[in-house]
């Protein structure tokens, strides 16, 4: 109730000529898992249920001809707590951008937007039915430079290591932050933006814990992306590769997951046959708490081991383990020039384990059924 007072006293304050939207963002879904067997061959059972994957409320508009603001607010994340850097999971997103002239842009605040990941990243998690093992879509606060000429733009980042909240989150942000992380995004379009090109590198500090080995350290993201995009077809192929630095007992020892990730959208009529692959490898070092990159549990230290699929994974020994996933089915959209869709996806996870881990089943499946709707709507109309 106090959530819907606040929005309502802000929809009033801010209304008038300058508030250009308020979009009301829900998706629900009924997920159907089907029965598999575990790393230990043990049988997993079935499992069906509904779930809100997705309820978010976004206001935004223009304080005057060169400053516009925007945020948005996660109703999921309602009783998230706030962090070190002044904000919750709960405020999604809040930034003020200043437009210097018409190719030059200044932006402060929680960022919507840090340009990781090549083109999944630039993608709305709620248009997703999974995620890359390298997926990463911070909101983080801080501040951006953006830079446009003609079909091309550079956009400079200087932000937190970290969003902060209550979550579990072995890179949010603290006091302890001895330096801000940076980031540089490049796109381009090419043949009048039929083909288009995305490059960025991102580095983020991790707290200054009193313990390794979270100290000091930089985790690095890169990625690089190519988008061919028409009417009514819209294809991607990115490459991207994650190291999160200095993770091992031993010095300049690094964790890293690496993806490839293929998506393709193609609209006939109403309907939007969807198509989505994953192949990714994960690589753990030696003397960290594994698991903190892939894990049914999070460990907080090499005393507390994790486990993946019911299979403890290894502290004193590195390893490598493969994804591999698969996203396939449709949207239908009763009108086209309408934000409402219905959805019907199956997708598919195998993930083999390295041999240096004792399973009884080193690779596991899983398919899911998922079948919902979204909605984007404008409450002011």
């Amino acid at each position: 109730m106090k959530i819907l007072k606040a929005l309502l006293v802000l929809s009033t304050f801010i209304g008038g000529q300058v508030f250009a939207g308020a979009i009301f963002d829900f998706r629900s879904d009924i997920l159907s898992n089907s029965k598999y067997s575990d790393a230990n061959n043990n049988d997993v059972r079935a499992q069906s249920y509904f779930v809100i994957s997705r309820a978010r409320f976004r206001m935004s508009g223009n304080f005057n001809e060169t400053l516009s603001y925007d945020a948005r607010m996660n109703l999921l994340n309602a009783t998230d707590t706030k962090g070190d850097d002044g904000a919750s999971k709960f405020l999604n997103f809040a930034q003020l951008s200043q437009k210097i002239d018409d190719a030059n842009v200044l932006t402060f605040g929680k960022l919507a937007d840090l340009g990781i990941g090549g083109w999944e990243g630039q993608t709305s998690t709620g248009d997703m039915y999974m995620t890359s093992m390298s997926f990463y879509q911070p909101y983080l606060v801080g501040g951006r430079f953006d830079a446009k000429m003609d079909s091309h733009s550079l956009t400079v980042y200087l932000v937190n290591g970290g969003e902060a909240g209550s979550s579990s989150n072995p890179i949010a942000s603290d006091k302890t932050q001895t330096r801000v992380g940076t980031g540089v995004t490049y796109k381009g379009g090419f043949a009048e933006k039929t083909i288009n090109l995305i490059a960025s590198l991102h580095s983020l500090p991790t707290p200054a814990a009193a313990s390794a080995p979270y100290q000091d350290q930089n985790n690095n993201y890169a990625a690089v992306g190519l988008q061919y995009k028409t009417d009514v077809l819209n294809a991607s192929l990115d490459l991207v590769g994650n190291t999160y630095t200095g993770q091992g007992t031993l010095a300049n020892t690094d964790a890293t997951k690496n993806s490839a990730v293929l998506t393709a959208k193609y609209i006939v009529g109403n309907w939007i046959p969807t198509l989505k692959l994953d192949s990714s490898t994960i690589k753990n070092v030696a003397g960290v708490a594994n698991g903190y990159y892939e894990s049914d549990n999070a460990a907080t230290s090499s005393s507390s081991p994790t486990k993946l699929y019911g299979v403890t994974l290894p502290n004193t020994t590195a390893y490598t383990n493969t994804v591999t996933q698969v996203a396939l089915g449709t949207e239908y959209k009763p009108k086209m020039d309408e934000n409402f869709r219905y959805h019907l996806m199956l997708v598919s996870k195998a993930t083999t384990f390295d041999s240096s881990i004792a399973t009884a089943n080193n690779k596991v499946s899983e398919v899911k059924v998922i079948a919902g709707v979204r909605i984007l709507a404008d409450i002011l109309k």
